[in-house]
């Protein structure tokens, strides 16, 4: 904890960083925004696969969110979005796709060809992406192909005592 100040360097450390993250809340907060310029980003994708329209009032567009934005739009088709600047703060409008929750028939079929052949591989591929994704194994990561077992558990050798 070191030798000059023990737990009290500790505690002004500790001091200076909830000063810190308090004025930057505080900052964020007195924009009026409804969503933080840090979470804007998280916030596209779920929205540009949702139904409908995501509206999102933010104090600035992060480089990163504009960096989500191009990729989203690039990956989707289909996928579009309006920035308007209402006086300080941005309306970010997000028009979703609608893609279906897996299991669940789409309200509306795919317009165009390019759109059909992309919601249907996503309805194929999505659960064994994210099976894939979260699956844990000792062998290495999910990617890699484990040899098929080739052996068999041995039978078990002790009898049961007879009842009585």
């Amino acid at each position: 904890l070191g030798h000059r100040g023990g737990f009290r360097g500790v505690t002004v450390l500790a001091s200076a960083c909830a000063r810190e993250a308090r004025t930057r809340i505080k900052e964020e907060l007195d924009t009026g925004a409804a969503v933080d310029s840090r979470l804007a980003d998280q916030l596209i994708l779920p929205a540009a696969l949702a139904r409908g329209t995501s509206r999102l009032l933010v104090n600035q567009l992060t480089l990163h969110t504009e960096t989500v934005l191009d990729i989203v739009s690039k990956l989707l088709p289909g996928f579009k979005h309006t920035e308007e600047q209402l006086g300080s703060l941005i309306l970010l409008e997000i028009h979703g796709i609608g893609h279906p929750v897996p299991g669940e028939e789409p309200d509306l079929p795919p317009s165009t060809p390019k759109e059909r052949i992309f919601a249907d591989s996503v309805s194929k591929a999505a659960p064994a992406m994210f099976k894939a994704a979260f699956a844990t194994s000792k062998a290495g990561p999910a990617t890699s192909k484990a040899a098929p077992a080739t052996s068999k558990a041995a039978p078990a050798t002790s009898k049961a005592a007879p009842a009585t």
